[in-house]
């Protein structure tokens, strides 16, 4: 997954692209998964944010 700087007042866009072959266990592609997401909500915070 690739991440576009968001422009001034829109949000982070975000591109889904397949650029490799993962092999891992289902617990270690949850772990993954939630990693992403915790990224995710803390660059949606850090957006929502207000500039000083």
């Amino acid at each position: 997954m690739r991440f576009a700087a968001p422009v001034e007042g829109q949000a982070v866009v975000a591109d889904r692209v397949t650029v490799a072959h993962l092999r891992m266990t289902l617990d270690a592609l949850r772990s993954l998964e939630a990693a992403i997401e915790g990224v995710e909500r803390m660059a949606e915070a850090a957006l929502a944010r207000p500039k000083d």
